[in-house]
């Protein structure tokens, strides 16, 4: 007789979990969250548009395994590249309905349609597309403030040091801010762009001077939100959370 022992979790654990067992759809399918803000030009507060959760890809997985054993699979040779580059794209929205995004899928290798950067010194160009580098500092590693030292009645404080509890580096995260002369689609003050998904990339370089060469990017997350239409009166700071 096997014994099953009741697990209480909270609502930060049970919000993830939801994501992961998903009856009828796609089995297991790794979540993060991601928020959107905001600043007008001459503003300095930050307002929310967007607070979503992106999915791991199949090529993100396939990644995340070569990285943790430190071997390539098959034909694919990934285990030297990290999470490096941030691109928004205009093909998230259902057709018709800007407002209405659609779902990322697993199988997903691509934004369904890249969008352009176009100004600034902030980004590379690989196989024609265009990826924008992170913000100064990141990325983060940040505490999950659901996790305790003392979690399951069990100790989680680091071995090598009681005043750094293994708690405190359990999130990871990444910020990239959209300058306001970014991605409008154009140099016109009247030109923009409506940005309706964005995607985490690998790589196996992060520096806007020395670009991966060509098909060293792939996809690891993608995320589809609400059309924000992009132009030069407004900044975007994308805040990237990757829960380990």
């Amino acid at each position: 007789m096997v014994k099953r022992i009741p697990i209480s979790i909270n609502d930060n654990q049970r919000k993830n979990l939801e994501d992961v067992f998903v009856s009828g759809g796609d089995n297991l399918k790794p979540r993060g969250r991601v928020m959107i803000h905001e600043r007008k030009v001459g503003d300095s507060k930050l307002y929310l548009v967007e607070d979503t959760s992106n999915l791991i890809v199949y090529r993100g997985r396939d990644w995340l395994l070569q990285r943790a054993f430190n071997k390539g699979f098959g034909d694919r040779a990934w285990q030297d590249r990290y999470i490096s580059w941030l691109a928004v794209g205009t093909g998230g929205a259902v057709g018709g309905n800007p407002l209405t995004p659609t779902s990322p899928a697993l199988p997903d290798y691509l934004l369904n349609t890249h969008g352009s950067i176009d100004s600034g010194s902030r980004y590379i160009t690989v196989d024609a597309k265009e990826y924008h580098d992170f913000d100064s500092g990141y990325p983060a590693l940040i505490h999950d403030t659901d996790v305790t030292e003392t979690v399951y009645g069990t100790s989680f404080t680091d071995i090598n040091s009681v005043t750094n509890p293994s708690d405190s580096v359990l999130i990871g995260l990444v910020k990239v801010t959209i300058a306001s002369n970014e991605c409008n689609g154009g140099s016109d003050p009247e030109d923009y762009q409506d940005i309706s998904e964005a995607g985490l990339f690998t790589s196996n370089k992060n520096t806007v001077g020395d670009p991966p060469a060509s098909g060293e990017i792939e996809l690891f997350a993608r995320v589809c939100f609400s059309t924000i239409r992009k132009n030069a009166d407004r900044e975007l700071v994308f805040s990237w959370y990757i829960f380990f």
